[in-house]
């Protein structure tokens, strides 16, 4: 009895579902950058530890993780682990492949432990690592088998995963809410590996492996896959054998299959059509923004002959040094003001965000913040008050706006991590509430680019068919209301997921009042 209600345990696996919102560590990239740097002191560590309990698993565990960083030079190391892949990896070293060190040597571990348990991230970090891969998966339409063979947009950017990193994703996915397909993608290809001899790794366990494949395969109703696993799981393990529910189960899942007149339909998990959990929606807004985001949406050649280049002056100083713009869309009104901040100013943005940044928030509908998987992403806020640079530049975006910034919002500085992403939103409320009694709704928005991104990461807006991507130092400008003053539909826009690099930027929100005659 005691056998079969660990092993039922076990099958149905009854997974807690991970809200969306998980640890802070994947969703910026500076927070990666310090596991990053603490990486040379827990191998040192590990280095100590191996060498006293004397164990071939822990120096095996060791050289892989060395291997990973070797020959990587200061210049490459933020390109290293501004990749998904090798950001996941570095993850998954500091908590499960460390955690089955700690269970192999319990007793001995303890001083390990102590010495630098400090430094690792959370579990839930892990989580949060997979669930930005699985939106990068979705939003670009990366099949598995290229994400296993370590090619991202189809460039091989790191080495294949180990059946064991292929293992963890798939058992992470199954944490997250409407991921169980993709989730059945990545264990197929280590069941795949392991079967055909092309690797063997003892940390997965063969046995978690087939109750994962039968559960999921009878779950999406592929009775005939789950009795071919069934039965590979029984003739494995002895034990399970002549179990009764295993018994009932295969007598089960053979009657679902005569029942059955065809095989179960194949769905794709990255379809957009496909009904997935409210993050992976099938909404029209989302397919817009998903085609935006790869480019496979454009503006039409029309549209945009009837854009311009110029300079713009708004006032009698900026007259001696105007801006350069581009005009992203007239109605309403988009532009982007060109190398608006310099090296300095961008480089210190990010310096002075580092040590204030906490996970993103957002507005709900009683405009209260909370921290929500609707924006991944580390950001802080600063006054003008706080430094000249800031108070420089609340008077460049002034003259840049010819609106006032005596009612403007501080300055929210973001870095977006792993699969870092801002659902479609406005900027604006649409209806009036009590906190914009004083200042009034946010009338228009700049948004400025502190980096480059090497892939991914555009601002998009769905309803315009309009795709902007991350220019280091340039800065773009819409209002956020109409000339009657109501919130602009239109306006609606989406950050994409980072696919590749890092992405910081800068956002002003300018209040209402004091601008209502300076449009």
């Amino acid at each position: 009895m005691y056998l079969r209600c660990t092993v039922f345990s076990l099958f149905f696996y009854l997974i807690v579902y991970v809200p969306n919102i998980y640890s802070e560590l994947f969703s910026a990239i500076d927070k990666l950058e310090k596991l990053a740097a603490n990486e040379k002191f827990l191998t040192q560590e590990l280095e100590k530890f191996a060498i006293q309990v004397n164990d071939d698993y822990v120096f095996r565990k060791l050289k892989a993780w060395q291997n990973k960083n070797v020959g990587l030079i200061e210049t490459q190391i933020m390109s290293h682990h501004t990749n998904p892949l090798n950001a996941f990896l570095m993850i998954k070293r500091a908590t499960v492949d460390i955690n089955l060190i700690k269970r192999r040597f319990t007793k001995e571990s303890d001083a390990l432990s102590r010495n630098i348990d400090n430094f690792l991230p959370e579990d839930n970090d892990l989580v949060g690592a997979v669930a930005g891969l699985l939106r990068l998966q979705f939003f670009y339409k990366l099949k598995t088998k290229d994400i296993a063979s370590g090619i991202i947009d189809g460039e091989t950017t790191t080495s294949p995963l180990s059946v064991h990193d292929l293992f963890v994703i798939g058992e992470e996915a199954l944490k997250i809410d409407g991921q169980e397909r993709l989730a059945l993608e990545y264990l197929e290809i280590v069941w795949l590996r392991l079967q055909e001899g092309i690797e063997i790794d003892k940390d997965v366990s063969e046995k978690s492996l087939l109750l994962h494949l039968i559960s999921i395969y009878r779950n999406v109703g592929n009775y005939v896959k789950a009795f071919e696993m069934l039965e590979e799981l029984t003739s494995k393990f002895i034990e399970i054998a002549d179990d009764r529910y295993f018994t009932f189960l295969k007598k089960s899942f053979l009657n679902k299959m005569k029942k059955s007149s065809s095989q179960a339909s194949v769905v794709d998990p990255l379809s957009d059509h496909f009904v997935h959990d409210e993050t992976f929606s099938d909404s029209k807004d989302r397919i817009l923004i998903g085609k935006l985001c790869r480019g496979d949406e454009k503006k039409t050649i029309r549209e945009t002959s009837a854009f311009f280049c110029r300079y713009l002056s708004t006032n009698s100083f900026t007259k001696l040094a105007r801006f350069k713009i581009e005009e992203l869309n007239l109605d309403p009104y988009i532009i982007s003001f060109v190398d608006v901040l310099s090296e300095n100013e961008t480089r210190f943005l990010k310096h002075t965000s580092s040590s204030k940044q906490g996970p993103g928030t957002v507005l709900d509908a009683n405009l209260q913040e909370s921290i929500s998987s609707r924006r991944i992403a580390q950001t802080s806020w600063h006054n003008k008050t706080d430094d000249k640079t800031f108070q420089k530049l609340s008077r460049r975006v002034e003259d840049m706006t010819n609106l006032s910034q005596n009612h403007a919002e501080p300055l929210q500085i973001q870095n977006y991590g792993i699969g870092g992403h801002y659902v479609g939103h406005w900027d604006c409320f649409m209806q009036w509430d009590t906190p914009f009694e004083r200042d009034g709704n946010r009338i228009a928005t700049v948004l400025f680019y502190l980096s480059d991104v090497e892939k991914g990461g555009a601002t998009v807006f769905p309803f315009l068919n309009l795709r902007i991507s991350p220019r280091k130092g340039a800065a773009i400008f819409w209002y956020n209301l109409s000339s009657s003053g109501s919130c602009d539909f239109f306006t609606r826009h989406s950050g994409c997921p980072v696919l590749l690099g890092s992405k910081w930027v800068a956002n002003q929100w300018i209040r209402e009042y004091g601008n209502e005659f300076k449009r």
